[in-house]
């Protein structure tokens, strides 16, 4: 039998997408959580 799997409480990633064809505005961001060297967490932009 194989061993359960944990799956995360909380994305690891997210993509976010912004478009407004009337301004000629276009915004994409992805944004990722990093575990640090103490521990702690880090977001990246």
């Amino acid at each position: 039998m194989p061993a359960p799997v944990q799956l995360p409480l909380f994305a690891e990633e997210a993509s976010l997408i912004r478009i407004q064809p009337e301004r000629n505005m276009r915004r994409f961001y992805r944004m990722e959580v990093w575990p640090d060297l103490f521990g702690r967490a880090l977001l990246m932009r």
